[in-house]
C-alpha cells in the first residue's frame, strides 16, 4: 500500500516525490499493519468475512489503511460520536467508494459508520475490537459501557494502541486501558509492546473470555 494520503479534504504534510505524507500517516499505517498481522494470525483460513469493530476512529484513517492492507473479505464497523461520524462517513466514502460505506439508518454496507448510542445496529457477534488513541479520553462510565458491551458481543480479540499517562484535566484523570480492563474482567492479555513510533504509547492484545461471558445488551 502506498503511504501517500488520498486526495480528500485539505490534508497537509510533506511532499515526497510528489506524494503527500501527513503527520499521522506513518502511525496510521503502522497500526493498520500490526492489526493486519493479528487478524492473519488469529483468523486465517476463514470461509466467511471477518467482522471488525473500531471504537473512536478519528477521521477513519486507520480503517482506510487496514482495509487496503487486509486483502481478505471484511465487514468493518466504526462506532463514535455522531459529529465524528460525519467526518468518518465523508472520508471513507470518498476513499473507498460510496457503495461500500453506510451511515446510521441506512442498509448496512461492508463499512458501517454508527453512533455510540446505536450499538444494537452493530452486527454481532464480531471477531475483533480495535481502539487507537481514544480510550484514555472517553468518559470513564461511557468506556465501561463500551467494554462491557464488547465483552458480550466480541468472540475474538481486542487490540488497544493507547498512551498511559493518566494525565489530569479539570479534575478528571485519563483512563489507563489495562487498569480499566482488569476492573471489569473478561479480557485476557496476550501481548504488550511499546510502540515503535510514539513514545509513551503501548500496544496490547487481549483475548475475550468467551466462557461465561455476559450476553450483549
Amino acid at each position: 500500500a502506498s503511504l501517500d494520503f488520498p486526495a480528500v479534504g485539505a490534508a497537509y504534510g510533506v511532499l515526497a516525490a510528489g506524494r503527500l505524507i501527513t503527520p499521522d500517516t506513518p502511525d496510521q499505517v503502522y497500526a493498520a499493519a500490526r492489526i493486519r498481522d493479528v487478524l492473519h494470525e488469529h483468523f486465517s483460513g476463514r470461509g466467511e468475512p471477518l467482522r471488525v469493530v473500531e471504537i473512536g476512529a478519528g477521521y477513519g484513517g486507520m480503517a482506510y489503511w487496514l482495509l487496503k492492507l487486509f486483502r481478505e473479505p471484511m465487514k468493518y464497523a466504526v462506532v463514535d460520536l455522531p459529529v465524528a461520524n460525519v467526518l468518518q462517513g465523508y472520508f471513507l466514502a470518498q476513499t473507498l467508494g460510496h457503495s461500500r460505506v453506510s451511515l446510521y439508518g441506512e442498509d448496512p454496507a461492508s463499512v458501517a459508520v454508527l453512533p455510540g448510542h446505536a450499538l444494537s445496529a452493530v452486527e454481532a457477534p464480531f471477531d475483533a475490537l480495535l481502539n487507537k488513541d481514544s480510550m484514555p479520553e472517553i468518559p470513564h462510565d461511557a468506556l465501561l459501557d463500551y467494554l462491557r458491551w464488547a465483552r458480550g458481543a466480541c468472540t475474538g480479540v481486542f487490540y488497544s494502541y493507547n498512551q498511559e499517562a493518566a494525565a489530569e484535566f479539570a479534575g478528571t484523570v485519563q483512563n489507563v486501558v489495562p487498569s480499566v480492563l482488569a476492573s471489569i474482567g473478561g479480557f485476557s492479555r496476550k501481548r504488550r509492546d511499546a510502540s515503535w513510533l510514539r513514545r509513551g504509547y503501548v500496544e496490547e492484545l487481549y483475548a475475550i473470555d468467551v466462557a461465561g461471558r455476559e450476553p450483549a445488551t
